[in-house]
């Protein structure tokens, strides 16, 4: 999609009009340094100039060219990953738009918000927007110069989606433009050769969709035929389409000739999105052919690709989170001290964020039998995406609400004309350290589920009694002192007896289901732990509660890494994987009962209720 925008740009600087003498022409020498500027990826340098070309532009009330430069500075956040600080620009650009009742930027700010979008991966949003930009270039009777971008990226989204009946109605809307920019004949050739020839790539997709071939391959011949004019780009395209054709019409071995030209000539370019497309559509002409060792190796590849494509973006998104939750530096001293906390525990956060994408890529490259390696390197590929997006949705989450806390509070207190009585600023720093309690630990529990995956077992040098392991649980977990659940605890052990483990990991594997059973219980609810014998003669800890349970096919699922049976609940689900593994580490296991039903009382709430079994060896 970058070297897509790049090519459209130069369309877009070829197809500027001649200004007169004056500002204008000032002004249209601005907009074709800013595009220099984004072709040579100087993207700092871009930023940086834009600011100062909007203050000009709007100066000299040259509204369209202050939105034209808005709209560059925009896609120059989205193209290079910052989606988030895009998205934040081009609401603010839609909103100075409305705010002047300017059509020409309303329409500009939809296309640059379309980009966004469709970078996030939103293709419906992405869809929207496209459509409302050409809908309001038709009404306000207006041509911007990127007419065709637009035309070009809505039927990329509709092609991704493949809704290809509405992609057909796009593209005779597409040449309907076309014909008439042509009449007019005020755009110089090269640009026209280059917007047909994505006109015509556009047709090519929609019709491979709707299965009919033989326009299929009138469409790829007419974008041949305009190849030449932005160098390979549009040929390569020409390459993986034509490929398609013949995959299509099971003539697989041209369909390996293409593939072969294609594949050779992206090696060349620095594009891993164009790479990968080619390797996926190379895998399935030799499953087609029916060599599947060379299948799995091209799909294993594209896996590894969407890999180092995925940590790429990951620590630009981390980037741009410290960014966005950046606290400016207080005046008073005490408050700086609070902002230096904010700034060290976003680069713990960084850190940790690091570390858990290393430990996906770890567990993600595990193999398979070889077998199997066909089926489940696609499977995988296809899991370790979705697992990944929602991760990183929970983990965002849990990290932005105590942030915003945080950043919300030492505002407060930072504010100097602000009075403030004792009473409030005791609560406000109360709020800012339970919010970095809470970030530190999840961090913590992160790191040490991290820990305990890389390693095999754990040292028991140990000797504490057994129900002196309890009672340090009960304190770090703080049950006995929580005033919202009734909370017991029985041992059959006499004091005297002891056990020989690690101390601080078994107590913290408990404090896991502790803090478990007191989070899925609701106020009143009765919390009970045990200490008593396995039939084997372990050591047996129980924790029940009578909170909502959990459904018996669950029993395992709960275990794994980041699995949540309540998204609305606090936490990343990390809590029960880290317990099982210490305990198994330490020659015990954690299981939940799932024959256990809670007590019904009437003086309090009850529900299915869980009971969860931690034993260990005496």
């Amino acid at each position: 999609m970058t070297k897509r925008l790049l090519t459209l740009l130069t369309a877009f600087i070829l197809a500027l009009p001649v200004l007169p003498a004056n500002w204008k022409d000032e002004g249209k020498l601005r907009i074709d340094h800013l595009c220099e500027l984004y072709n040579n990826d100087k993207n700092d340098s871009l930023i940086a100039q834009a600011d100062k070309d909007m203050d000009f532009h709007l100066k000299h009330n040259l509204t369209d060219y202050y939105y034209e430069t808005w709209m560059h500075k925009v896609n120059t956040y989205v193209f290079t990953g910052k989606v988030n600080v895009a998205l934040k620009e081009v609401k603010q650009m839609h909103d100075d738009a409305t705010l002047r009742n300017n059509k020409y930027g309303q329409a500009l700010a939809y296309y640059a918000m379309g980009n966004t979008y469709n970078n996030m991966g939103y293709l419906d949003e992405a869809i929207s927007n496209y459509d409302n930009s050409l809908r309001l270039i038709g009404e306000a009777n207006i041509s911007p110069t990127c007419v065709n971008d637009i035309y070009s990226y809505y039927c990329d989204a509709l092609n991704d989606k493949k809704e290809y009946q509405r992609m057909q109605v796009v593209t005779k809307q597409w040449k309907v433009y076309l014909d008439e920019l042509k009449a007019g004949g005020d755009t110089k050739e090269r640009s026209m050769n280059i917007w047909q020839a994505y006109y015509y790539l556009a047709c090519a997709q929609c019709h491979l969709g709707l299965d009919m071939l033989d326009a299929a391959a009138r469409d790829i011949e007419e974008a041949d035929k305009r190849s030449a004019t932005d160098g390979n780009f549009v040929y390569m395209s020409v390459l993986y389409l034509r490929g398609q054709l013949y995959l299509q019409n099971k003539e697989y071995k041209k369909a390996l000739e293409c593939s072969n030209e294609g594949l050779a000539l992206t090696l060349e370019y620095d594009d891993k999105s164009s790479l990968l497309i080619a390797w996926e559509q190379r895998a399935e002409i030799m499953k087609a052919l029916g060599l599947y060792q060379e299948a799995a190796e091209m799909y294993q590849k594209a896996y590894e690709l969407s890999d180092s494509v995925y940590k790429k973006d990951a620590r630009t998104q981390i980037n741009e989170l410290n960014t966005l939750f950046h606290v400016s530096e207080l005046e008073m001293e005490k408050e700086r001290a609070k902002t230096r906390i904010i700034i060290t525990t976003a680069l713990v956060i960084a850190a940790a964020l690091a570390i858990l994408m290393a430990y996906w890529l770890w567990t993600s490259r595990r193999l398979k039998r070889k077998n199997q390696e066909l089926s489940i390197a696609r499977d995988q590929a296809q899991e370790s995406s979705r697992m990944k997006s929602q991760f990183i949705k929970n983990i965002s989450h849990e990290i932005r609400t105590p942030l915003n806390i945080v950043s919300g509070f030492a505002q407060i207190l930072s504010t100097p004309d602000m009075e403030l009585s004792a009473e409030i600023r005791r609560e406000s720093s109360m709020k800012i350290q339970e919010s970095t309690n809470r970030i530190t630990s999840l961090i913590n529990q992160l790191l040490a589920l991290s820990e305990s995956s890389s390693r095999h077992y754990i040292d028991r040098t140990d000797t504490i009694g057994v129900n002196q392991l309890c009672r340090e649980a009960i304190a770090k977990s703080g049950i006995g002192e929580d005033r919202t659940h009734r909370f017991t605890f029985t041992t059959d052990f006499e004091e005297q007896r002891e056990l020989t483990t690690s101390t601080d990991n078994a107590v913290m594997a408990l404090c896991s289901l502790l803090d478990n059973a007191m989070k899925f219980t609701p106020q009143g609810g009765k919390i009970d732990m045990h200490c008593g014998r396995s039939a084997t003669g372990q050591l047996a800890i129980s924790v029940e509660d009578n909170g909502c349970g959990i459904p018996a096919e669950k029993a395992e699922s709960i275990f794994k890494e980041f699995v949540q049976l309540d998204e609305y609940k606090e936490g990343v689900g990390a809590g029960l994987t880290l317990a099982r593994n210490i305990a198994r580490q330490l020659g015990g296991d954690i299981q939940l009962d799932t024959t256990y039903q809670a007590a019904m009382q009437p003086d309090q709430p009850s529900g299915n209720g869980a009971r969860f079994i931690f034993t260990l060896p005496l």
